[in-house]
């Protein structure tokens, strides 16, 4: 089954013929290779924001053990104030 010929010069030059499909071959390999690498920089993106998460969970964590420790103690010395008066 043979194709038919291109319909004018723009459809001439996006025909794959034996004298171009390298290029054709050669951006499908860039396009390949540039979403690989789109692909590998976003995933780092997602790794470094979980790891932000992660740590401002964990200094949330220590900071609010922090505040009820300060609690107690002001409790506890509120409490012996009021016990001597």
């Amino acid at each position: 089954m043979a194709s038919s010929p291109p319909k004018d010069a723009a459809d001439s030059r996006l025909s794959i013929t034996e004298e171009n499909r390298h290029q054709y071959f050669e951006t499908a390999v860039a396009s390949v290779r540039d979403a690989d690498r789109e692909i590998r920089q976003a995933e780092a993106r997602g790794r470094a924001r979980l790891l932000r998460e992660a740590e401002m969970k964990e200094k949330f964590k220590r900071g609010l053990l922090a505040a009820l420790v300060v609690l107690g103690v002001a409790a506890i010395a509120v409490a012996v104030w009021l016990a001597r008066r």
